[in-house]
């Protein structure tokens, strides 16, 4: 019972910083597009890996932050528009990717060309790779971080809000990947599948190179 009430009132201190990081999760974006994407594609499955890849990248990122990332970002003022770089580079060969796949795969009357299966592991890390280098996640988190974050907390506490962050994380896009990955979706998609792809591997890419040109 002490136990379960002392969970009550981690979550209420915690409910702050993770009301901003959910409202941040569910925004469109990079991590968005590549999970509908996927599901789409590949199915629930891959869906799911892709989930769980963007939930890991996320405690990771947080994890960073507590560790004192916001310091060196103060410190070392490159830092940031280095992880810019990379983040706008990678979103940028990511699209550039899926414009690739969209002619790859076509419909014919009546029959469908089978989707080429990616490996989950892949999936999951594109997943990763996708919500480390992408500098929306970065921001939302420092924002919630050092506006809401209790300034002092303890180990197990903060096991706990990982716990959290990582079940908001992995349940969002579980949701998206699982309505997607749907029959009806799937059937949807698959007559219009060069368009979808086309159309999520050009926003993907225009996010990449406006972070750029916010840069440079």
């Amino acid at each position: 019972m002490s136990v379960a009430f002392y969970i009550w009132v981690m979550l209420f201190q915690f409910f702050p910083v993770l009301s901003v990081i959910f409202l941040g999760i569910m925004s469109p974006g990079p991590s968005f597009v590549i999970t509908a994407q996927t599901a789409l594609t590949q199915g629930r499955k891959n869906g799911f890996a892709i989930a769980l890849g963007l939930a890991c990248a996320s405690l990771v990122i947080f994890s960073l932050f507590q560790l004192g990332f916001t310091l060196i970002f103060n410190i070392h003022p490159l830092v940031r528009p280095t992880l810019q770089v990379i983040g706008g580079v990678y979103l940028m060969f990511l699209g550039i990717q899926m414009l690739h796949h969209a002619r790859m795969i076509s419909v014919g009357k009546g029959e469908r060309t089978p989707v080429i299966q990616m490996r989950r592991s892949k999936s999951w890390r594109t997943g990763f790779l996708t919500q480390i280098s992408n500098p929306k996640t970065f921001v939302v988190y420092m924002s919630a971080y050092t506006s809401f974050f209790p300034h002092s907390v303890t180990l197990g506490e903060f096991l706990i809000f990982l716990l959290c962050i990582f079940c908001l994380e992995m349940g969002w896009y579980s949701l998206v990947a699982g309505l997607l990955s749907a029959p009806k979706a799937r059937l949807a998609f698959l007559k219009r599948s060069h368009i979808v792809n086309a159309v999520c591997g050009t926003i993907i890419l225009l996010l990449g190179g406006s972070l750029l040109i916010e840069i440079f």
